[in-house]
């Protein structure tokens, strides 16, 4: 039946239904798994922090019982499709930094400007009511 509903599901939400469902995983505990929470070399992921909606805000914290922090096997089956979605988050995280680091026109430091305009400055600091 799982298999017949995640095949019904866009494979953008995939993932996460499979981990909650082969897994054992609450919802907000797939909510809160990282890329780095996967050890996908011994087939394992690391349950460490939840997504918990309070008041109408999203708030991250450890589970909400000890016992919630956990490390649970993953099924060999859902390897690939988990490495395939670690790969694409890397990529987009990869986009996303180039992105925010893109060089942008050179601006320069305000103590720079304050310098240069001193000259226009001056008229309002001897006389603060005065116009220009």
């Amino acid at each position: 039946q799982l298999n017949r509903y995640l095949a019904a599901v866009p494979e953008a939400r995939r993932v996460p239904l499979l981990l909650a469902g082969w897994c054992g995983l609450r919802s907000g505990e797939v909510r809160g798994l990282r890329v780095r929470d996967l050890d996908l070399d011994i087939g394992v992921v690391h349950v460490r922090q939840a997504v918990v909606r309070l008041k109408g805000q999203l708030l991250i914290g450890p589970p909400k019982t000890d016992a919630g922090v956990r490390s649970v096997s993953i099924p060999p089956h859902l390897l690939p499709a988990l490495r395939q979605w670690a790969a694409r988050q890397c990529l987009v995280k990869r986009a996303q930094v180039a992105a925010a680091t893109r060089p942008r026109k050179r601006q320069r430091p305000v103590r720079y400007l304050q310098s240069q305009n001193a000259s226009f400055w001056k008229p309002w600091k001897k006389d603060p009511g005065k116009r220009l």
